[in-house]
Order: C-alpha cells, then structure tokens, then sequence
C-alpha cells in the first residue's frame, strides 16, 4: 500500500516588489549606502516585507554593508544643519517614520536594520542634543529602543516615548494617520516623558555628556503658550510694528512714517528673526535646568509655520493698536506725540522676556516665570 510522503510541504517564496530605496549619505550629502523597501503577499495573504542593504564602491552599487567601517544615520546632513537648535531629533524605528516627520518639519531619523547595526553607528552628530525615540508597540520595538537608548546616550540626552492609543504593532505613522495625535502633541509628550536612565549593569559603559540633575532639583515638565511667543514678539519687534484695527493689516516705522506696504510674509519673516535671535541669546546662556531646557526646545518650535502665524495673529492684539486716522500720512504713530526709534534701548532677551507664563499638560498655569 502507498504511504504518505513523510517530506515537508515546502510554501513557495512570495514574489517581492520594489517600493523605493532609502538612501544613507555623508555629512555632504554624498550616497553612502541605501536600504530597499520591497513588499509581498504570501499564500496566507499576510502581507511581507524585505529590507535587503547595499553599498556605494564607487562606481556603483554593491550588496551588503559589511565592507563599511562605519554607518551613518539617516538623514544625517539634516541633523548637523540644525546644530543643535532643532529643540530635539526623533528616532523612529525605521526609514519610512522618519521620512514621514521629516515631511512635517521634525529633525527625524534612523539606522539601517537598527540593532543588528548598532555596533558600527555613528551617534557622534547627536553630540549635545535631546534624542527622543518612538517606540513600535510590539516586543521587539521596545527592546530595539531600549538598545538605541544605550547607544545614544554616550553622546546625548534620550527620552523613550511610547505613544498613546497605538494599536498592537503600531508606528508613529499609523498613529498620525489614524488621527490620533499632531506634530504639537509630539512635542508635548515627549516634554512630559522623563529622561531614559541605564541600568546599573548599563551606566558602567555609558558615559553621560550632560549628567542628569537629581530627581529633587527636577521641575515638573511644561509647555509654554502662544502667548508668550506674540509677548516676545512685541518686546523685540514692537518698535517696527504696528497693527492697524480698521483695515486688518500690518504697518511698518520706515525711520519718518509708518508705511502701509507690509506683507504677512513679511512680519512673519521677523517673528521668524527674533525667535531665532532668542535662540543665539538665551541658548547659550541655559543653565542646564530642566526649565531651561524646556524654553530652548519650546522655542525651537516657534519656528513652524503654525506657530510662527500664532505668534503673528496674537502679536496684532498684543502691539498698541493703531487707527487709521492716527497713523495716514502722519510722521508717527499719534499726532502731537511725535514718536523716535529709540535703539538704544534694545538689549537682548532673557527668561523674563520668554516665558510670561507657563502652563502644563492640563491647560492651566503650573507657575509665572516672568521677573518683575
């Protein structure tokens, strides 16, 4: 009598497709090394991917990476252009979530096949920045977070940040598709997370650029608001600006007359100047408090184009407005009350001058920051 055949049923290989290449460079920009993204339906109907790696030898492309000493991370001329003033660099698990950040204003970025890589990766670009990684939600997502954390953290402050409401196996991209949260809640998390601390077993090999503060001079996480952003604003370009209320728009103080041929463009080009200006000024003068590093990245945001319309639309209430009859055809600002640019009285901005008040996660105002 025939027997059954005691040889395993071997399933046929799916058929991958090319989806795109995800390509690695040098701090010029030059191709290093690219990783493909090619997908597949297997016979359960189960959707695959393949992630297959090669490297640039010179005249073309090469499988494999092992002929690399060294790794770079993705994106990496967005990280050394942003010197440390993007507030913070997002780490996702993969090129796909970085790109899709990138698109969204976010210094983002990966390595290729993350841990398996880990050993030749070059962190050192992330020297002095706040590294914040996006967990997948899955198993395998929070161990190769927390091997990255390890990684980084030779070099960087890291915050791991699993995000709410993500489905089993869900990404920062599922997560944003899926309505669930804005590039401002992002920012908002990740201020409320706390820093990764290692192990004991792990602090032995890692050595801290920045030492944490202890937990007791710690201050609780916060978010300043929009209207500290317009005060600034007006304390540092309130000079040059005025704020029609007949007709809706912006006038500018051309040294003997405020004049009418001002875009929004324009005095959105000027928030833009002194956000940037506090940057240069009260960066370089943090104390390395958690208050203090809260505002830099707060005012790292305030270069988006949301923020920076907030800053704008809530700056038109904050100038001293002006009516039309007071200020057409006029020297100054109000007849009888000649009014100079008075330079002298610049200075550069300081805490007092950015963080008017302070609100936490709920909304209300945690405490006053303004001294005074």
């Amino acid at each position: 009598p025939l027997r059954p055949s005691t040889r395993p049923v071997v399933t046929p290989s799916p058929a991958y497709r090319h989806v795109c290449y995800y390509t690695y460079t040098d701090e010029t920009g030059t191709p290093v090394h690219r990783v493909e993204r090619r997908e597949a339906t297997d016979a359960t109907g189960a959707r695959r991917k393949d992630f297959p790696q090669s490297h640039w030898n010179g005249t073309g492309w090469s499988s494999g990476t092992k002929p690399l000493p060294t790794l770079r991370l993705y994106h990496l001329p967005d990280i050394i252009a942003a010197a440390n003033q993007a507030g913070a660099v997002w780490y996702c698990e993969g090129e796909k979530d970085a790109d899709r950040l990138r698109s969204l204003g976010l210094v983002a970025t990966t390595n290729a096949k993350e841990t398996e890589t880990l050993d030749r990766l070059d962190v050192t670009p992330l020297q002095g920045y706040n590294v914040c990684i996006l967990v997948d939600n899955d198993d395998p997502g929070r161990k190769t977070a927390d091997n990255v954390a390890r990684k980084i953290a030779t070099v960087a402050r890291v915050k791991i940040l699993a995000l709410p409401g993500l489905p089993e196996k869900g990404d920062v991209s599922d997560w944003l598709d899926a309505g669930t949260g804005t590039v401002d809640d992002l920012w908002e998390l990740m201020s409320a997370t706390p820093e990764w601390q290692p192990t004991d077993d792990d602090a032995a090999g890692i050595a801290h650029v920045v030492e944490p503060e202890p937990a007791t001079k710690r201050e609780p996480a916060a978010v300043l608001a929009d209207a500290d952003a317009a005060s600034l604003f007006v304390r540092q370009a309130g000079d040059d600006y005025r704020w029609v209320v007949d007709d809706e728009r912006w006038l500018r103080w051309d040294g003997t007359r405020w004049s009418g041929e001002v875009t929004t463009d324009e005095v959105r080009y000027r928030a833009m100047e002194v956000v940037d200006q506090a940057l240069r000024e009260y960066g370089e003068a943090t104390t390395g408090a958690e208050r203090d590093r809260t505002l830099v990245r707060w005012l790292s945001k305030c270069r988006s184009r949301t923020r920076l319309d907030a800053m704008v639309s809530l700056g038109s209430t904050h100038t001293r407005p002006a009516r039309r009859d007071t200020v057409a055809g006029t020297p100054g600002l109000h007849p009888g009350r000649q009014r100079r640019r008075r330079t002298e009285d610049r200075r550069p901005c300081g805490a007092e001058d950015i963080a008017g008040r302070v609100v936490g996660q709920d909304g209300r105002t945690a405490r006053t920051a303004r001294k005074g």
